[in-house]
């Protein structure tokens, strides 16, 4: 229970609000920016019938009925959280908004649907006018962006989930830090049910997820064992087999890569650690990656966060190849990063 009210009141971040690591910006500035995102996916025809749909629903005759819980779904659910989010204008904050809109563009289509089904029950002109504008705007948007092909086939997080779970021998332990690698993963374990061997821990500092964490795997705790991935893996990993997705600053002197992923050895990097690396360049080969549209690459930024992770775990087993006298395996390692360099990619399809 307490666990809970933390997370629905973001007790951990602040409490009572919504604010994040990227809640930068005054709460004028984050509205103004969340109207911005709505405007551009509805367009100007959208945005109209919107909103006049929810003004619509102010009317006596509707808001004691569909009325009034629409217009707090989409209230509460839109420019309320946007408020409160205060996420600065940016790529990372339309990512991250982009989904969190959905609830309220439910309402408001709904909404939609319902004005003119009452309306055309009176005044069957002016609704019929109305049908109209929503055919022609269901036409000219709706369509073509329910055929676009900008995300069909865009299967790059379900490989890298995929991927990076293959990586791992039987019984691993993952400490995972990025929103892409997490949602990636957790897909693969929860919906497609691989991999449950694989225990997943978000390292974040929220001391309510780290107590789930310890009523889940008490034999991964101990009574004087702090919370935090950098404390699990002093204490457990010379017997446990623990890995991250890519590396992570907090351990950088402790991980080895390996593939999509990197293990920890403690207390430090060994002669084994090197060859061990060498050896895994075969696992980059696994990376089944699809042909992602270069309109999804360009527009994704998760597509393109995932890709730079994979970029940065070949680029640093270079570096420490490398720094360790070993030139041959160093190069080999560079060449997979640029491999999978996503403004690389951009680049080539822009010239060919």
């Amino acid at each position: 229970r307490e666990g809970f009210w933390s997370l629905l009141t973001r007790a951990d971040y602040g409490a009572g609000t919504l604010s994040t690591r990227y809640s930068s910006a005054a709460a004028g500035e984050g509205l103004l920016f969340w109207f911005r995102l709505w405007g551009k996916q509805w367009g100007f025809l959208g945005s109209v019938l919107g909103m006049g749909a929810l003004l619509g629903s102010f009317r006596k005759a509707n808001r004691f009925s569909w009325g009034g819980p629409f217009i707090f779904l989409w209230v509460f659910t839109g420019p309320f959280f946007a408020f409160m989010a205060r996420m600065k204008p940016g790529e990372l904050s339309q990512a991250i908004l982009e989904p969190a809109m959905m609830v309220p563009g439910l309402s408001a289509a709904a909404a939609i649907g319902l004005l003119l089904g009452c309306g055309f029950q009176k005044r069957k002109m002016i609704v019929a006018g109305s049908f109209a504008v929503l055919f022609i705007f269901i036409a000219v948007r709706g369509v073509p962006a329910l055929m676009s092909n900008r995300q069909r086939g865009n299967y790059l997080a379900a490989d890298y989930g995929t991927n990076l779970l293959r990586t791992l021998p039987i019984e691993s332990v993952l400490l995972m830090i990025s929103d892409e690698a997490v949602f990636s993963v957790e897909y693969q374990q929860l919906v497609a049910g691989r991999r449950p061997d694989v225990r997943t821990l978000v390292d974040a500092p929220l001391p309510w997820r780290w107590r789930q964490y310890r009523r889940r795997h008490p034999d991964l705790f101990l009574e004087s064992q702090p919370d935090g991935g950098p404390f699990l893996v002093n204490f457990h990993a010379q017997r446990t087999p623990i890995f991250t997705e890519g590396i992570q600053a907090d351990l950088m002197d402790a991980l080895c890569p390996s593939g999509l992923a990197a293990r920890a050895r403690w207390p430090d990097r060994g002669p084994a650690c090197l060859s061990e690396m060498e050896n895994s360049l075969w696992m980059w080969d696994l990376y089944t990656r699809r042909v992602v549209p270069s309109v999804v690459l360009s527009k994704d930024y998760y597509s393109r966060a995932l890709f730079r992770t994979v970029s940065s775990g070949a680029f640093n087993a270079g570096l420490l190849l490398g720094q360790a006298g070993r030139p041959e395996g160093s190069q080999r390692f560079y060449v997979r990063a640029l491999l999978w360099n996503p403004d690389r990619m951009l680049r080539w399809r822009e010239a060919f």
